[in-house]
């Protein structure tokens, strides 16, 4: 079946990246590797960052800066069971809670369900302990979970999304570049303006000031077309997410072309 080849697509190129890395020795690994092919000059987008903080203002309140967890950056082992399960959260808790923004369409809450329970397997199998893996009754507790999803989402995802550091910021940054270089045309600030927009409930205005869609009116038609139309018209928002999800997939097979002639 069609999923059972995505899933060996992605442990190839899992197992890929594990090979090249267990090539790498202590001696040399700290060493810089920089073919033709990798960017010399990427750096924090400083103008970009302070528009999208301006237009996350109306969310930054003292009930909100009160539930920031500070990182203890001293403590040996950074990747806990608290930031795993924030982890678990972003690949479960948007699909669930905002399935349509995404894109996603033609689904069932039966669907969604199933969604979750494989999920928490795989959250199991990565070493999420069962005491944190929630949502695990989808089925019979479907309105707690989501009544749970939307509470990690206000009092944990939200309040340090104020609190993003430069490490997330470069993050976040970089995989926008890469999945840029998929998908020509679509910049980072995409991506943050449907973050603030169809997941955050705010305008993403400042933002929309810094980027540079194109000339004129076809900046407006861009803009449009991939924001407020991806939003408010399943046609143009099927239309957008399936031109991205081919791009992905065309690139994806090259790799693994690329890696068998290897």
């Amino acid at each position: 079946p069609e999923w059972f080849e995505s899933v060996q697509n992605v442990r190839k190129i899992h197992s890929s990246v594990a090979a090249q890395i267990k090539t790498r020795n202590n001696t040399n690994i700290n060493n810089s590797d920089t073919p033709p092919n990798h960017w010399t000059n990427f750096q924090r987008d400083a103008k970009m960052w302070e528009a999208f903080h301006l237009d996350l203002k109306p969310l930054d309140t003292p009930e909100v800066r009160g539930k920031i967890i500070p990182f203890n950056f001293t403590s040996p082992n950074k990747f806990n069971q608290y930031l795993l399960a924030g982890v678990y959260w972003y690949f479960v808790g948007l699909p669930v809670l905002n399935p349509r923004q995404l894109g996603i369409s033609n689904y069932t809450e039966r669907d969604l369900q199933g969604f979750l329970h494989i999920w928490a397997v795989i959250a199991h199998n990565v070493g999420l302990e069962e005491e944190f893996i929630f949502c695990k009754d989808s089925i019979d507790q479907w309105k707690e979970c989501n009544e749970y999803l939307k509470y990690i989402f206000a009092n944990h995802y939200l309040p340090q999304l104020l609190d993003i550091n430069l490490e997330a910021e470069l993050l976040i940054q970089g995989q926008a570049e890469v999945i840029k270089q998929i998908v020509p045309g679509i910049p980072l600030e995409f991506w943050l303006i449907t973050l603030l927009e169809n997941h955050l409930n705010v305008s993403g205005t400042h933002l929309r000031n810094h980027v540079k869609w194109g000339p004129g009116a076809f900046s407006s038609a861009i803009d449009w077309l991939t924001t407020k139309g991806a939003n408010e018209m399943d046609f143009f928002r099927g239309l957008l997410n399936k031109g991205v999800l081919a791009a992905l997939q065309v690139s994806s097979f090259r790799f693994l072309e690329i890696q068998e002639i290897i």
